[in-house]
């Protein structure tokens, strides 16, 4: 049984939120108890008026005595409202949740349990505080902004899911995985139950399985088309960049432009890394890191936001292999290029005129350098 009957799970990571909800449930309701003691009331995706209905069914059901006195459990998910949302400034959503406050400061029954999910939570508002004041149980599942944090904690999650499954993976495929897949929860989890029904009695997983049965995320596929770049692959990156963009991507040209300009400098630090003899590329192992000058680490980390000891150890390897590739004169041309691109997409044109920019900037990246130039040996693009 819970030590409290009040919970607030607060974070953008709704699969787990959702998880936790259901042990609170399972610990207080018994399967045959739910039927008539769980109410839920869902806010996801709803607007003002369905907002504040949704908060007035909560209210109601905590008024509500359970069936023959039994314990009920309230549930109020996915709640975008306890901060200044769209749907959080609206003064009819904004008296429900007053109501909601009020009920909570009374105290709930001690046979009412009040669940509530919300991706976030202004902490200054009276609803916050007075659940404060309740002695709520408050466990948060945000998700870091910071890619390699965002990327760790899916590695946390990829290996629970694995070790509930029995499936195995090695760390070279447990990376190829989340390139694919992202770092959302709840696409980890569904991708892992498409290959534990996928695989049967086996519980290796191999890249090939990846390539077969996980689909890759919208994020991964412009992963995917970078990678191609990176290789210096034309044909392959054009058919990804048309695939981005036309055949059910639907990706802002703009934003694939900002998303390349980031891997040029990735690659720029992984050059500069590999000609320093800061660190050594294998082929199909992790990058050797060797020793850093302290000073050189402070201006990546500090000014440049681009540690690339924290780049998980076969991506960096990946990444290494792709700069070593290009030039450290190509490299530098190509960012420059690609901001000259993006400037040109943000002075106006339509979207098939942004497209072709982006698709001439991609073949002018990957040609080759007539020697001893600094212009494309067969491509030259105005």
């Amino acid at each position: 049984m819970t030590a409290t009957n009040l919970h607030l799970l607060i974070g953008e990571d709704d699969y787990r939120a959702d998880e936790k909800a259901r042990e609170i449930i399972a610990e207080c309701l018994a399967p045959d108890e739910r039927e008539f003691g769980l109410d839920i009331a869902d806010a996801r995706g709803a607007n003002a008026e369905e907002a504040a209905r949704a908060v007035r069914q909560c209210v109601e059901s905590l008024r509500t005595l359970g069936f023959f006195g039994n314990r009920k459990v309230v549930w109020l998910r996915h709640a975008d409202l306890f901060r200044d949302s769209l749907a959080g400034k609206t003064e009819v959503v904004k008296a429900a949740v007053q109501e909601l406050t009020e009920t909570v400061k009374a105290g709930l029954p001690a046979e009412q349990v009040l669940i509530v999910s919300a991706p976030k939570m202004d902490k200054r508002q009276s609803f916050f505080r007075a659940c404060q004041g309740a002695k709520a149980q408050i466990c948060g599942f945000s998700v870091s902004e910071k890619n390699w944090e965002a990327l760790k904690q899916a590695g946390e999650q990829l290996r629970r899911f694995l070790a509930k499954s029995g499936l195995r993976m090695s760390g070279e495929v447990e990376a190829a995985f989340l390139d694919k897949v992202g770092t959302e929860t709840r696409r980890i989890a569904a991708e892992i139950e498409k290959l534990d029904v996928y695989l049967g009695k086996r519980r290796k997983v191999e890249r090939k399985d990846l390539a077969e049965i996980v689909c890759a995320s919208r994020e991964a596929s412009a992963w995917d088309l970078l990678d191609a770049i990176g290789e210096r692959n034309v044909p392959e990156a054009l058919r990804l960049l048309r695939q981005a963009l036309f055949l059910g991507g639907k990706e802002s040209p703009i934003g694939l432009v900002h998303f390349l300009a980031g891997r040029i400098q990735d690659w720029i630090v992984f050059r500069q890394a590999l000609d320093r003899g800061w660190a050594r590329s294998v082929p199909g192992r992790s990058l050797q890191w060797g020793q850093i000058p302290e000073a050189a680490l402070r201006v990546l980390t500090e000014d440049l936001k681009k540690n690339p000891l924290s780049t998980h150890p076969y991506r960096a390897n990946v990444l290494a292999q792709q700069a070593s590739k290009y030039a450290m004169s190509e490299l530098t041309q190509a960012y420059r290029h690609a901001v000259a691109a993006c400037e040109a997409m943000m002075s106006g044109g339509r979207a098939a005129h942004q497209a072709l920019i982006l698709e001439l900037l991609l073949v002018r990246i990957m040609a080759r350098q007539a020697e001893g130039t600094g212009r494309p040996a067969t491509v030259s693009v105005r």
